[in-house]
């Protein structure tokens, strides 16, 4: 014959840790000793005026710091703006130079591959056309 025979039991435990504090606070504990820290209001008041301070000191840097940085932005516009009047004056001259020396360069070329006919020619229109009008001029009132 055969038999068999089984039994269990179970147990469960609660503890509450909660250890209760001043004005209804309640703190939480492993059920060793608690130490509770109270902290004055005053100490919680000057902590926020700290906070204020730094707050209000952290503002007045980040305005200087715009202020100067609007500043630096203006000395800089200023400082391009010049040095690009500079450029621009100094590629105008550069161009004159060069368009007055082209012209020299030019002309000399010219005077240079011209026939000495070409030259003489040259020089009787430049004095027998003014001559021509003197003495037309001249004639015309000298008959009046």
């Amino acid at each position: 014959m055969s038999s068999s025979k089984s039994s269990s039991a179970t147990s469960s435990t609660n503890r509450d840790g909660r250890v209760a504090g001043d004005n209804g606070a309640i703190g939480v504990s492993a059920e060793g000793s608690v130490a509770l820290n109270v902290v004055a209001d005053e100490a919680w008041e000057l902590g926020r005026d700290a906070l204020d301070a730094v707050t209000l000191a952290n503002q007045k840097a980040i305005d200087a710091a715009t202020h100067n940085s609007n500043e630096v932005v203006d000395a800089m516009r200023h400082t391009f703006t010049e040095a690009l009047s500079v450029a621009q004056q100094s590629a105008d001259k550069s161009a004159s130079v060069v368009a007055d020396t082209l012209s020299d360069a030019l002309y000399s070329t010219q005077q240079a591959s011209k026939s000495e006919a070409g030259q003489i020619g040259e020089q009787l229109v430049k004095v027998a056309i003014p001559a021509a009008v003197i003495g037309f001029i001249a004639l015309a009132t000298l008959r009046k």
